[in-house]
């Protein structure tokens, strides 16, 4: 972290000082007005290293058609199972049946998954999983 100030004088605010590091004593009188009153502006800064994670996803609707006939998503996603964030391609295309799934490491660019199948034979997945049903009776 890295501390500057500058140091005027508050009636004709002429700059007596701008540097880092302690602040002096300027109890003198100002050479321009002589006035001996002070402000004092103290800059903190701080480099920080920041990186942004970022993913798209499009759907594409049909009217009349409930779920999305193409929804994809693409970029950085978080994975639980590894802990660190991956690269993922999604495409599910319900026009041609097909699902395909792709994520990356992308400390090492090893492929961790790898999926291309037609979406009618992808189950037991996302919205794919059974659900538990009802009984007549109503209990689950």
């Amino acid at each position: 972290m890295s501390d500057t100030y500058t140091v005027s004088c508050a009636c004709c605010r002429t700059q007596i000082a701008a540097r880092t590091g302690p602040i002096d004593d300027y109890g003198s009188p100002c050479s321009v007005c002589g006035s001996a009153d002070r402000v004092v502006q103290i800059t903190c800064e701080e480099v920080l290293t920041l990186r942004v994670r970022e993913s798209v996803r499009t759907t594409l609707k049909e009217h009349g058609v409930r779920r999305p006939v193409l929804d994809e998503k693409s970029g950085d996603d978080w994975s639980h199972s590894r802990v660190k964030w991956v690269q993922l391609e999604r495409r599910i295309d319900r026009a041609n049946d097909r699902y395909i799934e792709r994520v990356t490491d992308p400390d090492t660019g090893e492929v961790i998954h790898s999926r291309d199948e037609p979406l009618s034979l992808h189950l037991g997945h996302g919205d794919a999983r059974r659900r538990t049903t009802e009984s007549p009776g109503g209990e689950a």
